[in-house]
Protein backbone atom coordinates (compact mmCIF):
# COMPACT_ATOMS: atom_id res chain seq x y z
CA UNK A 1 0.00 0.00 0.00
CA UNK A 2 1.43 3.56 -0.57
CA UNK A 3 2.11 5.45 2.51
CA UNK A 4 0.39 7.68 4.58
CA UNK A 5 0.86 10.97 2.64
CA UNK A 6 -1.24 13.93 2.20
CA UNK A 7 -0.96 13.23 -1.57
CA UNK A 8 -2.13 9.92 -1.34
CA UNK A 9 -5.33 10.82 1.31
CA UNK A 10 -6.85 13.70 -0.81
CA UNK A 11 -5.78 11.08 -4.34
CA UNK A 12 -9.56 10.52 -5.68
CA UNK A 13 -12.59 12.98 -4.90
CA UNK A 14 -14.03 11.35 -2.30
CA UNK A 15 -10.70 11.43 -0.69
CA UNK A 16 -9.83 14.83 -0.97
CA UNK A 17 -13.65 15.80 0.19
CA UNK A 18 -12.98 13.93 3.26
CA UNK A 19 -9.52 16.13 3.14
CA UNK A 20 -11.12 19.74 3.02
CA UNK A 21 -13.93 18.55 5.95
CA UNK A 22 -10.60 17.87 8.16
CA UNK A 23 -8.75 21.24 7.14
CA UNK A 24 -11.91 23.18 7.99
CA UNK A 25 -12.70 21.30 11.35
CA UNK A 26 -9.05 21.85 12.33
CA UNK A 27 -8.67 25.26 11.61
CA UNK A 28 -11.87 25.77 13.51
CA UNK A 29 -10.29 24.07 16.23
CA UNK A 30 -7.43 26.01 16.35
CA UNK A 31 -9.08 29.67 16.61
CA UNK A 32 -11.98 28.31 19.16
CA UNK A 33 -8.88 27.39 21.54
CA UNK A 34 -7.08 31.08 20.42
CA UNK A 35 -10.58 32.17 21.36
CA UNK A 36 -10.77 30.57 24.83
CA UNK A 37 -6.97 31.58 25.84
CA UNK A 38 -8.26 35.22 25.25
CA UNK A 39 -11.32 35.06 27.16
CA UNK A 40 -9.94 33.78 30.34
CA UNK A 41 -8.65 36.09 32.93
CA UNK A 42 -5.14 35.49 34.74
CA UNK A 43 -4.70 32.45 36.33
CA UNK A 44 -8.03 31.41 35.65
CA UNK A 45 -7.03 28.04 33.29
CA UNK A 46 -6.93 25.21 35.72
CA UNK A 47 -4.19 25.19 38.04
CA UNK A 48 -2.70 28.11 35.84
CA UNK A 49 -0.91 29.55 38.84
CA UNK A 50 1.20 26.36 39.74
CA UNK A 51 1.83 25.27 36.26
CA UNK A 52 3.04 29.55 35.95
CA UNK A 53 4.68 28.81 38.95
CA UNK A 54 6.97 25.75 37.79
CA UNK A 55 7.96 27.63 34.17
CA UNK A 56 8.98 31.10 36.22
CA UNK A 57 11.18 28.80 38.56
CA UNK A 58 12.80 26.91 36.30
CA UNK A 59 13.67 30.30 34.32
CA UNK A 60 14.65 32.62 37.04
CA UNK A 61 16.01 30.13 39.87
CA UNK A 62 17.33 27.52 37.48
CA UNK A 63 15.89 24.57 39.25
CA UNK A 64 13.16 22.26 39.35
CA UNK A 65 10.46 22.42 41.83
CA UNK A 66 10.58 19.82 44.81
CA UNK A 67 8.03 18.68 47.34
CA UNK A 68 7.41 21.54 49.70
CA UNK A 69 8.35 24.44 47.04
CA UNK A 70 5.97 27.25 47.14
CA UNK A 71 3.92 29.54 44.62
CA UNK A 72 5.56 32.60 42.82
CA UNK A 73 5.27 35.18 44.77
CA UNK A 74 4.67 37.53 42.13
CA UNK A 75 0.72 35.72 41.51
CA UNK A 76 -0.04 36.26 45.63
CA UNK A 77 0.53 40.26 45.09
CA UNK A 78 -1.20 40.39 42.08
CA UNK A 79 -4.03 38.90 44.12
CA UNK A 80 -3.89 41.05 46.56
CA UNK A 81 -5.19 43.93 43.94
CA UNK A 82 -7.42 42.03 41.42
CA UNK A 83 -10.28 39.35 41.40
CA UNK A 84 -9.40 35.75 40.59
CA UNK A 85 -9.94 32.19 41.43
CA UNK A 86 -11.18 31.53 44.57
CA UNK A 87 -9.16 28.35 45.76
CA UNK A 88 -6.02 30.89 45.15
CA UNK A 89 -8.33 33.39 48.06
CA UNK A 90 -7.69 36.60 45.73
CA UNK A 91 -8.83 39.37 47.22
CA UNK A 92 -12.32 40.64 45.20
CA UNK A 93 -14.83 37.87 43.25
CA UNK A 94 -15.47 39.15 39.79
CA UNK A 95 -18.60 40.72 40.77
CA UNK A 96 -17.44 42.35 43.61
CA UNK A 97 -14.26 43.75 41.50
CA UNK A 98 -16.29 45.40 39.00
CA UNK A 99 -18.61 47.53 42.14
CA UNK A 100 -15.81 48.84 43.28
CA UNK A 101 -13.64 52.27 42.22
CA UNK A 102 -12.92 53.45 39.19
CA UNK A 103 -9.36 53.79 40.79
CA UNK A 104 -9.05 50.38 41.58
CA UNK A 105 -10.47 48.94 38.34
CA UNK A 106 -7.72 51.17 36.68
CA UNK A 107 -5.04 49.73 38.66
CA UNK A 108 -6.01 46.40 37.93
CA UNK A 109 -6.22 47.68 33.86
CA UNK A 110 -2.56 48.32 34.74
CA UNK A 111 -1.49 45.56 36.07
CA UNK A 112 -2.93 43.44 33.61
CA UNK A 113 -1.74 45.43 30.25
CA UNK A 114 1.39 47.28 31.31
CA UNK A 115 5.12 46.07 30.28
CA UNK A 116 7.40 45.24 32.65
CA UNK A 117 11.07 45.50 32.93
CA UNK A 118 14.26 43.01 33.27
CA UNK A 119 14.48 42.83 36.83
CA UNK A 120 13.87 39.03 37.90
CA UNK A 121 10.39 38.63 39.63
CA UNK A 122 10.84 35.02 41.30
CA UNK A 123 10.37 35.39 44.93
CA UNK A 124 8.68 32.33 47.47
CA UNK A 125 4.81 33.17 48.04
CA UNK A 126 3.15 31.33 50.94
CA UNK A 127 1.03 28.17 49.42
CA UNK A 128 3.19 25.10 48.09
CA UNK A 129 3.05 24.67 44.59
CA UNK A 130 0.21 21.60 44.24
CA UNK A 131 2.06 20.77 40.86
CA UNK A 132 5.91 20.54 42.08
CA UNK A 133 5.71 16.64 41.68
CA UNK A 134 4.81 16.81 37.69
CA UNK A 135 7.86 15.44 35.39
CA UNK A 136 9.60 18.58 33.85
CA UNK A 137 9.18 17.99 29.90
CA UNK A 138 6.48 20.39 29.25
CA UNK A 139 8.19 22.85 31.61
CA UNK A 140 11.33 23.13 29.56
CA UNK A 141 9.28 23.57 26.70
CA UNK A 142 6.97 26.19 28.14
CA UNK A 143 10.53 28.05 29.37
CA UNK A 144 12.03 29.99 26.16
CA UNK A 145 8.11 31.54 25.71
CA UNK A 146 8.49 32.66 29.32
CA UNK A 147 11.98 34.38 29.02
CA UNK A 148 10.59 35.72 25.40
CA UNK A 149 7.70 37.76 27.00
CA UNK A 150 9.69 38.58 30.06
CA UNK A 151 8.93 42.20 29.34
CA UNK A 152 5.58 42.06 28.14
CA UNK A 153 2.51 42.66 30.16
CA UNK A 154 1.11 39.54 32.15
CA UNK A 155 -1.69 39.61 30.36
CA UNK A 156 0.55 39.25 26.66
CA UNK A 157 3.09 36.86 28.38
CA UNK A 158 -0.07 34.53 30.00
CA UNK A 159 -1.68 34.52 26.47
CA UNK A 160 1.40 33.70 24.82
CA UNK A 161 1.91 30.89 27.15
CA UNK A 162 -1.68 29.52 26.62
CA UNK A 163 -1.14 29.92 22.96
CA UNK A 164 1.82 28.35 23.22
CA UNK A 165 0.76 25.26 25.20
CA UNK A 166 -2.77 24.62 22.73
CA UNK A 167 -0.59 24.54 19.66
CA UNK A 168 1.69 21.46 21.01
CA UNK A 169 -2.19 20.14 21.38
CA UNK A 170 -3.16 21.38 18.31
CA UNK A 171 -0.37 19.97 16.47
CA UNK A 172 -1.03 16.06 18.07
CA UNK A 173 -4.66 17.27 16.95
CA UNK A 174 -3.22 17.62 13.51
CA UNK A 175 -1.30 14.64 13.42
CA UNK A 176 -4.32 12.58 14.22
CA UNK A 177 -6.27 14.11 11.85
CA UNK A 178 -3.45 14.10 8.44
CA UNK A 179 -1.43 11.11 9.30
CA UNK A 180 -4.35 8.65 10.61
CA UNK A 181 -3.31 5.05 10.48
CA UNK A 182 -6.23 3.60 9.83
CA UNK A 183 -6.74 5.10 5.92
CA UNK A 184 -5.02 1.67 4.57
CA UNK A 185 -8.10 -0.63 5.62
CA UNK A 186 -10.68 1.91 5.06
CA UNK A 187 -12.44 2.88 1.96
CA UNK A 188 -11.53 6.29 2.67
CA UNK A 189 -9.69 8.36 5.11
CA UNK A 190 -11.87 8.75 8.31
CA UNK A 191 -12.41 12.36 9.64
CA UNK A 192 -13.02 10.88 13.14
CA UNK A 193 -9.89 12.78 15.24
CA UNK A 194 -10.77 16.37 13.84
CA UNK A 195 -14.32 16.30 14.75
CA UNK A 196 -13.19 15.36 18.67
CA UNK A 197 -13.20 19.04 19.26
CA UNK A 198 -16.47 19.79 17.68
CA UNK A 199 -18.03 16.29 19.80
CA UNK A 200 -16.52 17.13 22.95
CA UNK A 201 -16.06 20.46 23.43
CA UNK A 202 -14.81 20.75 26.64
CA UNK A 203 -11.12 19.94 24.34
CA UNK A 204 -10.84 23.89 24.20
CA UNK A 205 -10.91 24.80 27.97
CA UNK A 206 -8.71 21.73 28.92
CA UNK A 207 -5.76 22.34 26.28
CA UNK A 208 -5.77 25.83 25.61
CA UNK A 209 -4.28 26.47 29.41
CA UNK A 210 -0.78 26.04 31.07
CA UNK A 211 -0.36 22.49 31.41
CA UNK A 212 1.21 19.31 30.47
CA UNK A 213 -1.83 17.97 29.14
CA UNK A 214 -1.15 19.33 25.39
CA UNK A 215 2.01 17.78 25.31
CA UNK A 216 0.53 13.90 26.40
CA UNK A 217 -1.57 15.04 23.34
CA UNK A 218 0.95 15.16 20.39
CA UNK A 219 3.11 12.64 22.16
CA UNK A 220 -0.01 10.12 21.93
CA UNK A 221 -0.07 11.11 18.62
CA UNK A 222 3.22 9.98 17.60
CA UNK A 223 2.75 6.77 19.99
CA UNK A 224 -0.07 5.97 18.28
CA UNK A 225 1.39 6.49 14.42
CA UNK A 226 4.48 4.44 15.30
CA UNK A 227 1.77 1.78 16.88
CA UNK A 228 -0.01 0.98 14.16
CA UNK A 229 2.02 1.72 11.06
CA UNK A 230 5.77 0.62 12.12
CA UNK A 231 7.44 -1.99 14.11
CA UNK A 232 9.88 -0.48 15.51
CA UNK A 233 9.48 -0.94 19.35
CA UNK A 234 12.72 1.04 20.28
CA UNK A 235 11.17 4.44 19.00
CA UNK A 236 7.50 3.55 20.34
CA UNK A 237 9.66 3.56 24.02
CA UNK A 238 11.35 6.41 23.29
CA UNK A 239 7.96 7.90 22.75
CA UNK A 240 6.54 6.50 25.57
CA UNK A 241 9.30 7.51 27.92
CA UNK A 242 9.24 10.99 27.29
CA UNK A 243 5.25 10.40 27.66
CA UNK A 244 5.94 9.46 31.42
CA UNK A 245 8.48 12.44 31.67
CA UNK A 246 5.51 14.49 30.60
CA UNK A 247 2.87 13.21 32.83
CA UNK A 248 2.18 10.16 34.96
CA UNK A 249 -0.89 9.87 33.28
CA UNK A 250 0.94 8.49 30.25
CA UNK A 251 1.08 5.17 32.16
CA UNK A 252 -2.34 3.28 31.17
CA UNK A 253 -1.13 4.06 27.49
CA UNK A 254 2.18 2.41 28.17
CA UNK A 255 0.42 -0.60 30.08
CA UNK A 256 -2.09 -0.89 27.11
CA UNK A 257 0.32 -1.71 24.49
CA UNK A 258 2.84 -3.99 26.74
CA UNK A 259 -0.33 -5.81 27.43
CA UNK A 260 -1.05 -5.92 23.77
CA UNK A 261 2.93 -7.24 23.06
CA UNK A 262 2.39 -9.81 25.82
CA UNK A 263 -0.69 -10.99 24.03
CA UNK A 264 1.20 -11.67 20.71
CA UNK A 265 3.98 -12.86 22.51
CA UNK A 266 6.53 -10.70 21.44
CA UNK A 267 8.68 -10.90 24.41
CA UNK A 268 11.44 -9.25 22.72
CA UNK A 269 9.92 -6.45 21.65
CA UNK A 270 8.24 -6.02 25.38
CA UNK A 271 11.39 -6.37 26.74
CA UNK A 272 12.56 -3.37 24.33
CA UNK A 273 9.78 -1.41 24.54
CA UNK A 274 10.53 -1.55 28.63
CA UNK A 275 14.00 -0.87 28.73
CA UNK A 276 14.00 2.39 26.50
CA UNK A 277 10.95 3.86 28.83
CA UNK A 278 13.31 2.76 31.66
CA UNK A 279 16.40 4.01 30.55
CA UNK A 280 14.24 7.44 29.31
CA UNK A 281 12.34 7.65 32.49
CA UNK A 282 13.01 5.47 35.24
CA UNK A 283 15.58 8.07 36.79
CA UNK A 284 12.60 10.68 37.18
CA UNK A 285 10.07 7.69 39.24
CA UNK A 286 13.19 6.77 41.64
CA UNK A 287 13.83 10.17 42.48
CA UNK A 288 10.32 11.07 43.29
CA UNK A 289 10.47 7.90 45.14
CA UNK A 290 13.59 8.86 47.21
CA UNK A 291 12.60 12.10 48.06
CA UNK A 292 8.99 11.80 48.78
CA UNK A 293 8.17 8.29 49.50
CA UNK A 294 5.74 8.35 46.46
CA UNK A 295 6.81 7.01 43.01
CA UNK A 296 5.15 9.87 41.29
CA UNK A 297 5.38 12.13 44.44
CA UNK A 298 1.49 12.76 44.21
CA UNK A 299 1.31 15.71 47.12
CA UNK A 300 -1.97 14.12 48.16
CA UNK A 301 -0.76 10.93 48.46
CA UNK A 302 1.99 11.82 50.94
CA UNK A 303 -0.78 14.41 53.04
CA UNK A 304 -3.21 11.56 52.64
CA UNK A 305 -0.30 9.17 54.57
CA UNK A 306 0.51 12.12 57.21
CA UNK A 307 -2.92 12.08 58.45
CA UNK A 308 -3.05 8.54 59.21
CA UNK A 309 -4.30 6.80 55.35
CA UNK A 310 -6.98 6.28 53.35
CA UNK A 311 -9.32 3.95 55.62
CA UNK A 312 -9.47 6.66 58.71
CA UNK A 313 -10.17 9.77 56.56
CA UNK A 314 -13.00 7.55 53.95
CA UNK A 315 -14.62 6.87 57.51
CA UNK A 316 -15.00 10.64 58.53
CA UNK A 317 -15.29 12.30 55.39
CA UNK A 318 -16.82 9.58 53.04
CA UNK A 319 -20.21 8.93 52.27
CA UNK A 320 -22.77 7.38 49.29
CA UNK A 321 -24.02 10.85 48.43
CA UNK A 322 -19.99 12.44 47.61
CA UNK A 323 -19.57 8.96 45.83
CA UNK A 324 -22.70 9.12 43.66
CA UNK A 325 -22.20 13.33 42.93
CA UNK A 326 -18.13 11.92 42.29
CA UNK A 327 -18.91 9.60 39.31
CA UNK A 328 -21.37 12.23 37.86
CA UNK A 329 -19.20 15.58 38.21
CA UNK A 330 -16.28 12.71 36.25
CA UNK A 331 -18.88 12.57 33.47
CA UNK A 332 -20.71 15.93 33.49
CA UNK A 333 -16.39 17.89 33.04
CA UNK A 334 -15.71 16.16 30.12
CA UNK A 335 -18.24 16.94 28.19
CA UNK A 336 -18.06 19.97 29.59
CA UNK A 337 -16.32 21.59 33.14
CA UNK A 338 -15.27 25.04 32.34
CA UNK A 339 -15.20 27.54 34.97
CA UNK A 340 -18.76 28.81 34.51
CA UNK A 341 -21.16 26.33 33.48
CA UNK A 342 -24.42 27.01 31.41
CA UNK A 343 -27.64 25.57 32.74
CA UNK A 344 -27.88 21.58 32.43
CA UNK A 345 -30.45 21.81 29.50
CA UNK A 346 -27.85 23.00 26.81
CA UNK A 347 -25.81 19.64 27.78
CA UNK A 348 -27.92 17.77 25.64
CA UNK A 349 -26.68 19.47 22.59
CA UNK A 350 -23.30 17.92 23.60
CA UNK A 351 -24.68 14.59 25.33
CA UNK A 352 -26.66 13.25 21.88
CA UNK A 353 -23.26 12.70 19.63
CA UNK A 354 -22.15 11.16 22.54
CA UNK A 355 -25.12 9.25 22.73
CA UNK A 356 -25.12 8.11 19.01
CA UNK A 357 -21.46 7.53 18.84
CA UNK A 358 -21.70 5.12 21.82
CA UNK A 359 -24.55 3.33 19.83
CA UNK A 360 -22.80 3.50 16.56
CA UNK A 361 -19.72 1.62 18.32
CA UNK A 362 -21.77 -1.21 19.80
CA UNK A 363 -22.88 -1.72 16.69
CA UNK A 364 -19.68 -1.74 15.13
CA UNK A 365 -18.36 -3.68 17.77
CA UNK A 366 -20.97 -6.56 17.02
CA UNK A 367 -20.45 -7.30 13.39
CA UNK A 368 -16.84 -6.10 13.09
CA UNK A 369 -13.56 -8.31 13.51
CA UNK A 370 -11.63 -6.52 16.02
CA UNK A 371 -8.22 -6.54 16.07
CA UNK A 372 -5.55 -6.61 18.26
CA UNK A 373 -4.87 -3.13 18.16
CA UNK A 374 -8.30 -1.95 18.78
CA UNK A 375 -8.06 -3.26 22.19
CA UNK A 376 -5.50 -0.36 23.35
CA UNK A 377 -8.08 2.79 23.29
CA UNK A 378 -10.65 0.47 26.40
CA UNK A 379 -7.65 -0.69 27.76
CA UNK A 380 -6.61 3.02 28.26
CA UNK A 381 -9.72 4.52 29.08
CA UNK A 382 -10.42 2.09 31.91
CA UNK A 383 -6.73 2.51 33.31
CA UNK A 384 -7.74 6.01 33.02
CA UNK A 385 -10.95 6.13 34.44
CA UNK A 386 -9.31 3.54 37.47
CA UNK A 387 -6.51 6.04 38.11
CA UNK A 388 -9.11 9.08 38.23
CA UNK A 389 -11.41 7.09 40.47
CA UNK A 390 -8.61 6.43 42.88
CA UNK A 391 -7.60 9.75 42.75
CA UNK A 392 -11.42 11.04 43.77
CA UNK A 393 -11.13 8.53 46.52
CA UNK A 394 -8.44 10.18 47.62
CA UNK A 395 -9.79 13.76 47.63
CA UNK A 396 -12.81 12.59 49.24
CA UNK A 397 -10.76 11.34 51.92
CA UNK A 398 -8.72 14.52 52.25
CA UNK A 399 -11.22 17.21 51.90
CA UNK A 400 -14.81 15.78 51.37
CA UNK A 401 -14.29 17.14 47.84
CA UNK A 402 -15.66 15.97 44.49
CA UNK A 403 -12.16 17.88 42.39
CA UNK A 404 -11.38 15.48 40.31
CA UNK A 405 -12.86 16.07 36.70
CA UNK A 406 -13.17 13.83 33.98
CA UNK A 407 -11.91 16.38 31.24
CA UNK A 408 -7.90 14.47 31.69
CA UNK A 409 -9.04 12.19 29.86
CA UNK A 410 -9.22 14.46 26.28
CA UNK A 411 -5.36 14.06 26.57
CA UNK A 412 -5.75 10.79 25.22
CA UNK A 413 -7.37 12.34 21.98
CA UNK A 414 -5.53 10.50 19.38
CA UNK A 415 -6.37 7.14 20.92
CA UNK A 416 -9.46 7.33 21.57
CA UNK A 417 -10.51 9.24 18.44
CA UNK A 418 -10.41 5.55 16.68
CA UNK A 419 -13.29 4.54 19.24
CA UNK A 420 -14.82 7.33 17.26
CA UNK A 421 -14.02 6.14 14.09
CA UNK A 422 -15.75 2.81 14.57
CA UNK A 423 -18.54 4.46 16.52
CA UNK A 424 -19.29 6.45 12.88
CA UNK A 425 -18.98 3.23 11.07
CA UNK A 426 -21.89 1.97 13.30
CA UNK A 427 -23.60 4.44 13.30
CA UNK A 428 -23.52 4.60 8.77
CA UNK A 429 -24.49 0.77 9.30
CA UNK A 430 -28.17 2.54 10.24
CA UNK A 431 -30.33 4.69 8.28
CA UNK A 432 -32.33 5.92 12.06
CA UNK A 433 -28.84 6.62 13.72
CA UNK A 434 -27.06 7.89 10.38
CA UNK A 435 -30.35 10.57 10.24
CA UNK A 436 -30.12 11.39 14.22
CA UNK A 437 -26.44 12.28 13.28
CA UNK A 438 -27.59 14.37 10.44
CA UNK A 439 -28.96 16.61 13.00
CA UNK A 440 -26.33 16.01 16.36
CA UNK A 441 -23.39 17.02 14.29
CA UNK A 442 -24.88 20.55 14.27
CA UNK A 443 -25.86 20.97 17.98
CA UNK A 444 -22.32 21.41 19.64
CA UNK A 445 -22.09 24.20 17.48
CA UNK A 446 -25.23 25.58 19.63
CA UNK A 447 -23.41 24.97 22.73
CA UNK A 448 -20.28 26.41 21.91
CA UNK A 449 -21.21 30.08 21.44
CA UNK A 450 -23.80 29.96 24.84
CA UNK A 451 -20.64 28.32 27.01
CA UNK A 452 -18.58 31.10 25.35
CA UNK A 453 -21.07 33.64 26.72
CA UNK A 454 -21.06 31.81 30.15
CA UNK A 455 -17.97 32.48 31.06
CA UNK A 456 -17.72 35.90 29.79
CA UNK A 457 -20.64 36.84 31.82
CA UNK A 458 -19.00 35.12 34.94
CA UNK A 459 -15.40 37.08 34.40
CA UNK A 460 -17.24 40.36 33.52
CA UNK A 461 -18.89 40.32 37.35
CA UNK A 462 -22.58 40.23 35.24
CA UNK A 463 -23.83 36.82 36.60
CA UNK A 464 -25.19 36.41 39.39
CA UNK A 465 -22.74 33.73 41.24
CA UNK A 466 -19.64 33.79 42.09
CA UNK A 467 -18.63 29.84 42.58
CA UNK A 468 -16.36 28.43 40.46
CA UNK A 469 -18.86 26.25 38.97
CA UNK A 470 -22.03 28.49 37.77
CA UNK A 471 -25.05 26.81 37.25
CA UNK A 472 -27.41 29.75 36.29
CA UNK A 473 -30.42 31.43 33.98
CA UNK A 474 -28.30 32.29 31.41
CA UNK A 475 -29.76 36.50 31.41
CA UNK A 476 -30.19 37.05 35.67
CA UNK A 477 -27.70 39.37 36.91
CA UNK A 478 -26.70 43.08 36.90
CA UNK A 479 -25.26 43.21 33.06
CA UNK A 480 -25.86 39.46 32.14
CA UNK A 481 -27.65 40.89 28.66
CA UNK A 482 -25.54 44.05 28.28
CA UNK A 483 -22.89 42.95 26.04
CA UNK A 484 -21.04 46.19 25.81
CA UNK A 485 -20.50 46.15 29.33
CA UNK A 486 -19.58 42.61 29.83
CA UNK A 487 -17.06 43.57 26.37
CA UNK A 488 -15.84 46.68 28.55
CA UNK A 489 -15.60 44.48 31.73
CA UNK A 490 -13.24 42.03 30.03
CA UNK A 491 -11.04 44.17 28.60
CA UNK A 492 -9.79 45.13 31.39
CA UNK A 493 -8.81 41.68 32.58
CA UNK A 494 -8.12 39.78 29.36
CA UNK A 495 -9.03 39.87 25.59
CA UNK A 496 -12.12 40.42 24.38
CA UNK A 497 -11.67 41.82 20.82
CA UNK A 498 -9.16 38.90 20.33
CA UNK A 499 -12.06 36.32 21.50
CA UNK A 500 -14.39 37.35 19.50
CA UNK A 501 -13.00 37.75 16.09
CA UNK A 502 -10.63 34.00 16.89
CA UNK A 503 -14.29 32.53 17.88
CA UNK A 504 -16.22 34.12 15.09
CA UNK A 505 -13.39 32.58 12.64
CA UNK A 506 -13.24 29.33 14.19
CA UNK A 507 -17.09 29.08 14.55
CA UNK A 508 -17.37 29.37 11.23
CA UNK A 509 -15.14 27.04 9.85
CA UNK A 510 -16.56 24.11 12.82
CA UNK A 511 -19.83 25.08 10.85
CA UNK A 512 -18.63 24.66 7.47
CA UNK A 513 -16.51 21.34 8.60
CA UNK A 514 -19.80 20.16 9.75
CA UNK A 515 -22.19 21.06 6.61
CA UNK A 516 -18.97 19.05 4.98
CA UNK A 517 -18.98 16.15 7.03
CA UNK A 518 -22.30 15.47 6.57
CA UNK A 519 -22.33 15.60 2.87
CA UNK A 520 -19.03 13.85 2.63
CA UNK A 521 -19.06 10.99 5.07
CA UNK A 522 -23.19 10.77 6.35
CA UNK A 523 -24.53 11.33 2.80
CA UNK A 524 -22.05 8.92 1.02
CA UNK A 525 -24.26 6.31 -1.27
CA UNK A 526 -24.31 2.74 -0.03
CA UNK A 527 -23.61 3.86 3.66
CA UNK A 528 -25.97 1.07 5.13
CA UNK A 529 -23.01 -1.47 4.22
CA UNK A 530 -20.14 0.49 5.01
CA UNK A 531 -19.36 -1.80 8.44
CA UNK A 532 -19.53 -4.77 6.09
CA UNK A 533 -16.77 -3.48 3.26
CA UNK A 534 -14.81 -2.11 5.73
CA UNK A 535 -15.07 -5.79 7.80
CA UNK A 536 -14.33 -6.98 4.70
CA UNK A 537 -10.87 -4.48 4.14
CA UNK A 538 -9.62 -5.80 7.53
CA UNK A 539 -10.32 -9.29 6.84
CA UNK A 540 -8.37 -9.15 3.67
CA UNK A 541 -5.22 -7.22 5.55
CA UNK A 542 -5.35 -9.38 8.00
CA UNK A 543 -4.75 -12.20 5.68
CA UNK A 544 -2.16 -10.71 4.12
Amino acid sequence: MPSNSIRYICRSPERFGRCITTSFLLVGALFIGLAQAAIQPLWEGFDDAAHFSYIQQIVEKRSLPKYGDRLSGEIAEYLKFSPGPETLAARWTYKEFFAASIDDIEKVRSLVHAARDEAPRWRNGFVANWEAQQPPIYYLLMAPFYAVSKTWSPGDQMYLLRCASYSLAWLGLSLAAIFWPNDREASLPSPAPALWPLFFPMWFPEMARLGNDCVVVLLVAFAWIALTSGKNFAVLGCICGLGLLTKATFLPFVAAIAALLLYRRQVRELLIFIVVITAISGWWYAKQFFETGNVIGSIDQIMLSKMGGLLVNLRKNGSSELFASGFLYLFVTFLWGAISIPPLFFYAAVLLPLILLGWGYGRYVRRSVIRPTDWIPPLTFVGLLFGLINQMVVYIALWASLAIPGYYLHSFMPVFSRSVEQGLFGIKSSRTLERLMRVAVFAPLVFLPIAMFVQAQYFSGCSLQSSIVVYHNIFSGPCAGDLRTIFEHLSVLAFPFRAVVCFALGWTMLLIGSLMFKCSFLDEKGSEGAVDRYCDQAKHHRAT
